[in-house]
């Protein structure tokens, strides 16, 4: 009887083995035809934004390890000379209102430009 049953076991996990192999493999057709539609990259410019308003987001947590914690997170907008808004999310105090900080601008061929930071060059500003 416990041959019987091990036997079930096995087959029963090469079915669902099979059925996840399948699952992944129909994802992945999709995800290939269906994404990557955006341009080609094209260059990365340096441009300065200035910061103009910050909101602070606190949530309360708990860790297993040191009990309740306080996750603080910087919601930044940013201002571009061209009047194009934007916004950032940071896990670390960003600085002041008014401040004009450098932000990376990856440019593509459609058009689109996507808004990055150095944190880095953001915390020698401080």
């Amino acid at each position: 009887m416990s041959k019987a049953t091990n036997n079930w076991a096995h087959t029963h996990r090469n079915n669902q083995a099979i059925r996840v192999a399948i699952t992944l493999i129909v994802l992945l057709f999709f995800a290939l035809i269906l994404g990557d539609n955006s341009g080609s990259y094209l260059r990365t410019e340096k441009t300065s934004a200035t910061i103009s308003a910050i909101k602070v987001v606190e949530r309360e947590g708990y860790s297993r390890f040191s009990g309740q914690t306080k996750n603080i997170t910087y919601v930044v907008s940013l201002i571009l000379a061209d009047d194009t808004q934007f916004k950032f999310m940071l896990q670390q105090s960003p600085p002041k209102v008014g401040t004009k900080v450098p932000v990376l601008v990856d440019i593509y061929d459609d058009g689109k430009n996507y808004y990055r930071y150095s944190l880095m060059d953001w915390q020698l500003l401080k």
